[in-house]
């Protein structure tokens, strides 16, 4: 065997072996199905009457951590379904109608994490029904997680709350966009053109005392390469100036975690 051609199989090798330990799911990480939900059309297309309002099949997964750090997010955007079969080999991700009458994609549903951070439930979604006699549902997919452990508090004393004041506390610079007096309340919404995920909370504070705020929407979109970021808080007195305080987690990581399970009626 000439010299190329054992590197070429020494290199073949090498990525047998890289592909299979990124197939490996972390130690660090169990997953598990929790539910399996099936759903046929009902009657008609009253949306009335469909049971559980959905149609289709529905994996419920529970992914959680021994490790030291926390899940913080499932990204449904970064993460991807590979498989969504039953044992009859029936591909539950394809429409009964076809591709040309699908009315949604397979998508992840309703992610909610444990207040303790350790755990993370989301649905695995299709549109099909398993077939006929089938007992059993296979889901392959890489989840993408977000997780952290240590938080930081950064402050930002002075702040004039008003149209394209910037805020440098925090992870990443905070335009003022939009600001709006409704009632006794004012509505101040921030812009940015950086990922901000792990911010925790954004507090006011007046004269050293802090005056009670809350979450009141975010939104996000990119455009070409350009993503734009807006979150608003609900600042319960009108202030024009503010010492603000951005809370976010300093040691954010994303990690893939790749998912191979398959469950029965006997969960």
């Amino acid at each position: 065997m000439s010299r190329y051609a054992i590197l070429i199989a020494a290199v073949a090798c090498i990525a047998f072996v890289l592909a299979v330990r990124a197939a490996e799911q972390p130690k660090d990480f169990e997953a598990r199905v929790v539910g399996v939900q099936v759903a046929a059309q009902g009657y008609a297309d009253d949306f009335r009457m469909r049971p559980f309002n959905s149609m289709g099949t529905a994996v419920a997964i529970i992914i959680e951590t021994k490790g030291p750090k926390s899940i913080i997010k499932f990204d449904d955007k970064g993460s991807k379904i590979a498989l969504l079969r039953d044992d009859k080999d029936t591909d539950l991700t394809k429409s009964p109608q076809g591709d040309k009458q699908k009315f949604y994609q397979p998508q992840f549903g309703f992610p909610s994490v444990s207040d303790d951070g350790k755990a993370v439930l989301f649905l695995v979604r299709g549109d099909s029904l398993p077939a006929k006699g089938s007992t059993r549902v296979r889901v392959q997919m890489t989840a993408h997680l977000l997780t952290a452990s240590q938080k930081k508090t950064d402050r930002q004393d002075g702040v004039a709350l008003k149209v394209d004041t910037e805020v440098k506390a925090g992870p990443a610079p905070l335009r003022i966009q939009k600001v709006e007096a409704e009632g006794a309340e004012l509505n101040v919404t921030f812009k940015t053109n950086e990922k901000i995920d792990q911010v925790i909370a954004v507090r006011f504070f007046k004269d050293g005392k802090e005056v009670k705020s809350n979450s009141a929407g975010s939104s996000s979109w990119t455009i070409g390469n350009v993503r734009t970021v807006q979150k608003t808080y609900s600042v319960k007195e009108k202030l024009e100036k503010a010492d603000i305080e951005v809370e976010y987690w300093a040691d954010l990581e994303a990690v893939d975690v790749p998912v191979s399970v398959e469950a029965g009626l006997g969960l």
